[in-house]
Parts: C-alpha cells; sequence; structure tokens
C-alpha cells in the first residue's frame, strides 16, 4: 500500500561547479589519452620494434588498430582528431564560466558537439568490431569518456537550462557571437 499522506523530497541539483569540473576532467582525461594514441600511433609507423603496452593478444591489441586504414581520416590519424576534438570542447567550456552565460548558456552547442563525438565513437566500435576485430583499450577508453561527456552534459541542460534543445542553440550561438571579441581571437588561434 502507497503512504498518499506522505511528500517526496525534492530533488535538489548538485552545484553547478561540481558539474562543471566533471566535464573539464573528462574533457582532459580525453586529451591525455588521445594524445598519448596520436604518439602511440605514430611510433607504429616510425619505429620497427615500437609495440604499446595494449598490444596483449590478437583481439586486444591497439597497435593493430593503429595499422588500419580506418585509423586515418581525412588524411590525419583518428587520435589527432580527438587531439583537436577534445582542445575545441575546452575552449568552448571556457565560455560557459562567463557570467553572462548564466550557467545556461554554450550547454545546447556542447550537447550537439559531444552527440557528435559520441556517434562517432559508436561508429569506431563497430568498425573494431566487425572489420578490424581487433580492440584499442584506450580508444575504449575514449568512447566511454565522449559517452559520459555527453551524459553530464544532458544533466547540466536538464538542470540549468529548461528551454528546448533547437532554442538552446540558437541563443548559444548568439551569445558567442554578443561575446565576439572574446571568441574569435581564441578560436582564431585554434585554428592556426
Amino acid at each position: 500500500m502507497i503512504d498518499r499522506g506522505k511528500k517526496e523530497k525534492p530533488n535538489n541539483p548538485l552545484p553547478f561547479p561540481v558539474y562543471f569540473w566533471t566535464v573539464v576532467s573528462l574533457s582532459l582525461l580525453g586529451l591525455a589519452v588521445s594524445f598519448y594514441l596520436s604518439i602511440s600511433h605514430y611510433r607504429v609507423y616510425t619505429d620497427i620494434g615500437y609495440r604499446s603496452f595494449c598490444a596483449i593478444t590478437r583481439a586486444i591489441n591497439c597497435d593493430t588498430v593503429s595499422q588500419s586504414p580506418y585509423s586515418i581520416l581525412l588524411g590525419l590519424p583518428v587520435p589527432i582528431w580527438g587531439v583537436i576534438g577534445y582542445i575545441f570542447l575546452l575552449l568552448l567550456i571556457v565560455f560557459t564560466w562567463d557570467k553572462r552565460a548564466d550557467k545556461k548558456r554554450i550547454w545546447s552547442l556542447l550537447f550537439f558537439i559531444t552527440l557528435i563525438y559520441s556517434g562517432y565513437s559508436i561508429v569506431l566500435s563497430l568498425i573494431s568490431t566487425f572489420y578490424i576485430k581487433s580492440y584499442c583499450i584506450l580508444c575504449i577508453a575514449t568512447y566511454g569518456i565522449n559517452l559520459l561527456l555527453l551524459f553530464y552534459i544532458w544533466i547540466i541542460r536538464r538542470r540549468f537550462d529548461q528551454t528546448g534543445l533547437i532554442h538552446g542553440l540558437k541563443q548559444d550561438l548568439a551569445h558567442l557571437w554578443v561575446i565576439k571579441k572574446q571568441t574569435i581571437p581564441i578560436f582564431s588561434s585554434f585554428l592556426l
């Protein structure tokens, strides 16, 4: 029997900095793993005696994944794209701390970006499973990081911004345009 006289406790969100620093930490961890994978990718191709720490078996072998044709996207190794992606994410996260962002802005944009990262992670895991037939432990770690980033950013949007995703995205882009004196130099230096 359900006691209808009991009132449910309200679900209070944690303070914004808890969510913010979790997303920053995950992004930095993803950057570090991608950076290591970039170095490992380079060494696999240039050092004949190199063997990464995760070349454990035939099925669990980062070197096999690095040597596959699927490890290059648009002329760059996939881990380099990871480094670029995490730096881009960290640059955008800087603008969420701005008082004018009011804990709401940029999170819809970050949600769409991490949704793309997570989707690409799923594609890479399927390629690894069905075509390469070998797994890279650190690649799997980045897939998990991407999914966790998507989850935490989704939580932030649910807790601090009640607008729809598309409307929030429009507001985020408008916010970035308003503070273009700050955004343009940062993104210009990133593109260089």
